[in-house]
């Protein structure tokens, strides 16, 4: 332990070094030093993440009831519909917030009195591990602290990012298209305020170590509350620099480092996540040496399961597949396909060529996608698409949940954590009139729910209710195997360009199982021996429960087969 401070102390020199005095910096390390021990005690433990952690991701007013609170609603679907599948419930932002859904956060430390209270999100903790955001980039424009800001009073008033003129922005990777710098009017003059995200969303100033600390003592507090899971919203554009392009610096990778060492000295077995949404090999930067990310997002995941699908071609994604490093002890990718966000369409840059970008764009378009744009060297390029997922699968034939269904078990088979949205559990269309009223792109996938219309769903026979079931079951069949542990061994098949096939094993190597999806409309079929099956054993498809008898192995259209040597 006395290791990991005195690494936190070089870490903390490392950084301000340059910027503030050692009296200064010594002074900080001394308050975060005995804010750690003072609190340390307080917190409690939990388990490695295995097989069993699976993640829910949903607003805190995703469900709604004239009965109780949108936070008591949540947790009543949990209690209803759910029965502890998930291990981990992801609640986006649930601060007071001024705009985007939650992330221009108003106050940290206090819950949304419209979505409920503290105690609320204890009673979900009682069931299930907490997630929370922690937006470290941006606050809201309506915040105190910013108000203190522009009075040049009080605290916050130097916690935000302005420049002058003399800062070169010339290099700058945007995630948006609208203008970078917000003129501001403050007491001491105008100044030119930092906007990444939106002019109501301002950046803070990490070289400020006031600023510093008081996001280090936010942690502790969220590590107070009892949540474990800590999600690093837009963490790569945290630290600017003159002349760069602003993301991924060196300086917010050691910000990772402090974060992560915080938590494991506070909280056993914590789990901190980077969200990266950039190219594959920027995104996977954030693991560090072990020693930043817990996990990360398997952003490219999600554009190459459409692609494949689309395209009824499983080269790209079974190359990518293939390349992919297997996550250390104690790191872990996190899987999924739909989320808050759109598609991230930055992930695919390096992993496909022009003309099948081109390709995927167009098929997007005729299925009256929305886009969000980013500015490069004074141009708008596509930076997501935004649509939901079951939108964007489907072809209006008979295959459309199976489409979706077997999306969404290659997430839950490859290695790694998986989390699902909640609109995806009832596969949510286009919520075209929400973007009428939010004049947002991506309000189309964030459609609210009473709770009387989820139980009408799940007394009809609509395909809402045949997804809902489907998943429920693969879902209660893959936390039971020990062979989809998030670090399990995974090699990745080679099938044909019809078929996406993978090899887990068990850690222990008792179980072995292959997880084969079929990218076509037409049967396809392959022998045992493509697999090296032991024919000596007993194989099934865990799926539905048949054992495989016969050498050659069929998959429906759409379909994936999970076989196992263990039912």
């Amino acid at each position: 332990m006395e290791y990991k401070f005195k690494l936190l102390k070089s870490l903390i020199y490392s950084i301000y070094k340059d910027e503030c005095s050692n009296d200064e910096i010594n002074q900080t390390i001394k308050n975060i030093f005995k804010s750690i021990k003072k609190n340390k005690n307080n917190s409690k433990n939990f388990k490695k993440n295995d097989e069993q952690t699976i993640i829910l991701i949903t607003y805190p007013d995703s469900f709604s009831d004239r009965k109780r609170s949108k936070l008591s609603s949540l947790n009543y679907f949990l209690k209803k519909y759910i029965n502890n599948l998930f291990d981990v419930v992801h609640i986006l932002p649930f601060f007071p917030s001024s705009s985007d859904d939650g992330f221009a956060v108003i106050d940290y430390r206090k819950v949304d009195p419209s979505y409920g209270n503290w105690n609320d999100i204890k009673k979900i903790n009682t069931n299930y591990k907490i997630m929370a955001d922690l937006v470290l980039n941006h606050g809201s424009s309506k915040s105190k602290w910013f108000e203190n800001f522009l009075k040049q009073s009080g605290k916050g008033k130097d916690f935000f990012f302005s420049v002058s003129n003399l800062f070169d922005i010339s290099k700058v990777v945007r995630p948006r298209s609208h203008k970078l710098l917000k003129e501001v009017t403050t007491k001491n003059g105008k100044k030119k305020v930092w906007c990444t995200f939106s002019h109501d969303q301002i950046d803070y100033d990490y070289t400020n170590l006031k600023f510093f600390e008081e996001i280090i003592n936010l942690i502790i507090f969220f590590i107070k509350k009892n949540i474990c899971f800590f999600r690093l919203d837009a963490i790569a554009y945290i630290y600017k620099q003159s002349g760069t392009e602003c993301i991924n610096h060196q300086k917010t990778h050691k910000f990772v480092k402090v974060f992560r060492l915080i938590n494991d000295i506070m909280l056993k077995n914590s789990t901190l996540i980077t969200e990266t949404n950039l190219p594959n090999q920027e995104n996977l930067s954030y693991f560090g040496n072990s020693n930043e990310a817990n996990c990360i997002y398997n952003f490219s995941l999600p554009p190459l399961i459409l692609y494949s699908f689309l395209f009824g071609n499983s080269k790209i994604l079974r190359r990518w597949n293939m390349t992919m490093p297997p996550a250390l002890e104690d790191t872990s990718y996190i899987n999924f396909l739909s989320s808050h966000d759109g598609i991230g369409l930055r992930p695919l840059e390096g992993l496909i060529s022009d003309s099948d970008y081109k390709k995927l764009i167009q098929k997007l378009k005729l299925k009256k996608s929305l886009f969000t744009t980013r500015k490069k060297l004074n141009k708008n390029l596509i930076y997501e698409a935004n649509i939901t997922f079951f939108d964007a699968l489907k072809e209006n034939d008979k295959f459309d949940v199976d489409r979706f269904i077997s999306a969404h078990a290659i997430v839950l088979s490859i290695e790694g954590i998986p989390a699902i949205y909640v609109n995806s559990l009832f596969g949510s269309e286009n919520y075209i009139d929400g973007v009428r009223m939010t004049n947002s792109n991506r309000t189309i996938n964030r459609q609210k729910w009473n709770l009387n219309q989820i139980k009408e769903i799940m007394a009809s026979d609509s395909d809402q209710t045949k997804i809902f079931h489907s998943l429920i079951k693969l879902i209660g069949i893959r936390k039971k195997q020990k062979a989809f542990h998030p670090n399990a061994t995974s090699f990745t098949l080679q099938l044909g360009e019809k078929l996406f096939g993978i090899w887990r094993q068990s850690r222990d190597r008792q179980q072995s199982i292959f997880c084969i999806t079929n990218f076509s409309k037409k049967i396809e079929t392959f022998q045992s021996q493509d697999l090296n099956l032991i024919l000596d054993k007993n194989w099934y498809d865990l799926i539905t429960g048949d054992q495989i008898e016969n050498d050659l192995i069929q998959v429906d259209p759409y379909k994936t087969i999970w076989v196992s040597n263990l039912q």
